[in-house]
């Protein structure tokens, strides 16, 4: 377990020093060969509302604090810990091991980055909001409210 918390940590200082060196987030690579070994499932929006899937995932919401409480707002029940946190804060994460992890943040690439780093501790059923709040905006304003609420939009 130690020679893991290692490895999260090294991971997020890695993450934190590609952000800070490269001004923002880099594109992951997208190729097909790359999707077949990507450690999390990708959903749409669209998934999620027609699978009622709020209903049975943990949502993981990896923005800061002022992300999630401003203009985006975030999914009823989320969890918030944010992306530069994860890694000390994996213990909190424990109780929901054997549950699927819906991970978003404001787009999708921090979610990403958070679905990496969870597989390299052993999680293994992760899942990313693709277009993540701002999709989830933009398509169904959905800022505080219930998949229900989403249907009928």
């Amino acid at each position: 377990m130690h020679a893991h918390r290692i490895r999260g940590n090294l991971f997020a200082a890695l993450c934190v020093i590609s952000l800070a060196a490269c001004g923002g987030i880099p594109e992951p690579l997208d190729t097909a060969e790359d999707s077949k070994t990507m450690p999390y499932t990708e959903y749409t929006l669209n998934d999620v509302i027609d699978r009622s899937l709020l209903d049975e995932v943990v949502v993981l919401d990896v923005r800061s604090e002022q992300e999630y409480e401003g203009p985006l707002g975030h999914i009823e029940s989320s969890i918030l810990v944010p992306l530069p946190e994860l890694a000390d804060r994996i213990d909190e994460l424990e109780p929901y091991r054997d549950q699927e992890i819906l991970i978003v943040c404001r787009t999708q690439e921090r979610s990403r980055y958070a679905a990496q780093l969870l597989a390299a501790e052993g999680f293994d059923n992760l899942a990313v909001l693709l277009g993540g709040m701002r999709q989830w905006n933009a398509q169904a304003d959905g800022r505080n409210s219930s998949v229900e609420d989403n249907k009928s939009s």
